[in-house]
């Protein structure tokens, strides 16, 4: 009797085991297929995120422009002028004075230009004047930015230039000013602006335009101010060195 009960026990548990098995494996199968159908959800919402980022056209790869130290540079020789010295030096423009400050969008298609009138009005020769702090968008550029300088050309502020390093190691550029002739004869420096119309089409708003890709320019890896002189007298200039130390004069090519 005692043999029989515990054969019908042993039998119960066997099968109690294996139906508690089929829930038991049915549900850990649930949980894999779900499982499986979250990831496949995580994926096709990876794949359209990416699609965002390429529509929106980012580039999300680094910039080397970094790497090349400035007490690395040795200038070796100019590509495009003859006859000059040229010298680097870290005191020759110095922004803050100048209250200009330019920084590149984060999707490097543009950038931003802040002016601090009272500043600016009181160190440049601009008949451009006005009150306060203002944003302006920098714009028109075909490709993307790695790098933005405000660098400049002459004996005096009226050749400040905005200068763009690209992701093709070529260079687009910004003059701040445009020279006026006045009807007396008389010449001024106003701020070299562009208009487009706000949203209602109806007020104009100010903003710099990229007068595109300096010619024969190319495989610039730095922008750096120098002083340049030759038998007679001095100036100030830009240049966009290359890897070689050779460079080119953007001053002469934009002047």
């Amino acid at each position: 009797m005692k043999k029989i009960i515990f054969i019908i026990s042993s039998l119960f548990l066997i099968i109690l085991g294996i139906i508690f098995g089929i829930f038991l494996g049915g549900k850990y199968f649930s949980v894999d297929k779900e499982n499986i159908n979250n990831l496949k959800k995580e994926i096709e919402n990876l794949k359209k995120e990416n699609k965002k980022l390429q529509d929106k056209d980012v580039d999300i790869v680094e910039n080397d422009i970094d790497d090349i130290d400035d007490e690395e540079i040795q200038l070796v020789t100019a590509l495009n002028t003859t006859n000059l010295t040229y010298e680097l030096s870290d005191d020759l423009m110095d922004e803050d004075v100048l209250g200009l400050e330019l920084d590149t969008n984060k999707d490097r298609r543009g950038a931003k230009l802040k002016i601090e009138w009272d500043k600016f009005c009181e160190a440049t020769s601009s008949s451009t004047c006005e009150t306060g702090d203002e944003i302006y968008d920098v714009s028109g550029f075909k490709g993307r930015i790695k790098d933005e300088f405000i660098g400049g050309y002459g004996q005096d502020s009226s050749g400040t230039t905005l200068y763009f390093l690209m992701d093709d190691n070529t260079v687009e550029y910004v003059p701040l000013f445009n020279l006026k002739k006045n009807r007396d004869g008389t010449s001024s420096y106003e701020i070299n602006f562009s208009y487009k119309k706000d949203a209602d089409g109806k007020e104009s708003i100010p903003y710099f335009k990229s007068l595109g890709e300096i010619k024969g320019v190319k495989n610039v890896v730095e922008l750096e101010l120098v002083k340049v002189s030759d038998k007679e007298t001095g100036w100030i200039s830009t240049i966009g060195v290359l890897r070689d130390g050779n460079f080119y004069d953007l001053g002469e090519e934009t002047n």
